[in-house]
C-alpha cells in the first residue's frame, strides 16, 4: 500500500516509493509479484468515505519486466490520486491482476514528465485481467453514483484510462465500468482503448456500464 486514507474527511496522505534508480525482485527477478498493490487508495470494492485526500506514487526502473499483482487499485473513490510510474524506458511485457482493476476518480500508469502524468505502457506488452474461470471486476474513471458530491476536492480532473497498443490483452471480466460518477456537475473520463491491441480473451459474465451517472440533473460525462 502507497498512500491509503481509510475514512473521513480530516487528514490527508502523501505517500512516494521511489524505486526507479535500483533493482526490483519481488518473487522474482525483475518482477514485482505480490497479493494486492494499492497506490492513492480508500477501500476495494469503492465506496463513499469522505474527501480527506490520499495521493500515493510508486516509482519502478525500467528493468522491471513483470507485475502480477491480485488486485491492483490506483486512486479508488472521490478525491485520490494514485500512479503507477513504470517509467518512459520501460521494458515491461506483462502486467496482470487476477483479483480485479480499478483506476478510479484519478488513476494513471504511465510516467511523469514535469511532473504531469502520462498514460504509457510499453509496445509488446501483455495486460491480463482475471484468468481463465476467474472472472473479475474492471472500472475505469470510477466513482459510486450515490456518492455525496462533494465540491471541495483536492485533484478536479477526474480519469480513469487504460491503453493497450502493439501489444496483448486479455480480460476476464465480471463486470465492466468504464466512465461512471455521481450525480454532480463534475467531469469524468472513462476509456479503455484496444483498438491497436491483440485480444487473446474479451469476456464480461455480468455487465457492462458506459458513461453512467446517476440521476438527470446534469451531464457531466465525456463519453465512455
Amino acid at each position: 500500500i502507497v498512500g491509503q486514507h481509510l475514512s473521513g474527511n480530516d487528514g490527508a496522505v502523501d505517500a512516494r516509493l521511489d524505486l526507479s534508480k535500483g533493482a526490483v525482485h519481488v518473487g522474482a527477478p525483475n518482477s514485482f509479484i505480490a497479493s494486492s498493490l494499492y497506490i492513492g487508495a480508500r477501500t476495494f470494492p469503492p465506496e463513499h468515505s469522505g474527501v480527506g485526500p490520499p495521493k500515493g506514487i510508486i516509482r519502478f526502473p525500467p528493468s522491471v519486466t513483470n507485475i502480477t499483482v491480485g488486485t491492483l487499485a490506483m486512486s479508488t473513490k472521490e478525491n485520490s490520486h494514485g500512479i503507477l510510474n513504470i517509467g518512459s524506458n520501460s521494458t515491461l511485457r506483462r502486467l496482470t491482476a487476477t483479483n480485479g482493476f480499478y483506476m478510479g476518480s484519478f488513476g494513471v500508469i504511465g510516467y511523469e514528465n514535469a511532473g504531469v502524468p502520462v498514460d504509457y505502457l510499453p509496445p509488446g506488452i501483455t495486460v491480463q485481467i482475471g484468468a481463465p474461470g476467474r472472472n473479475v471486476p474492471i472500472y475505469l474513471g470510477y466513482r459510486p453514483s450515490y456518492q455525496y458530491p462533494d465540491y471541495g476536492e483536492t485533484w478536479t480532473s477526474l480519469r480513469g484510462v487504460l491503453v493497450v497498443s502493439n501489444g496483448t490483452f486479455a480480460g476476464y471480466i465480471s463486470s465492466l465500468y468504464v466512465g461512471m460518477k455521481e450525480d454532480s456537475t463534475k467531469t469524468m473520463l472513462g476509456k479503455l482503448d484496444l483498438r491497436n491491441a491483440t485480444l487473446q480473451s474479451f469476456t464480461i459474465s455480468q455487465s457492462a456500464w458506459l458513461a453512467c451517472t446517476k440521476g438527470n440533473r446534469y451531464g457531466s460525462l465525456i463519453q465512455g
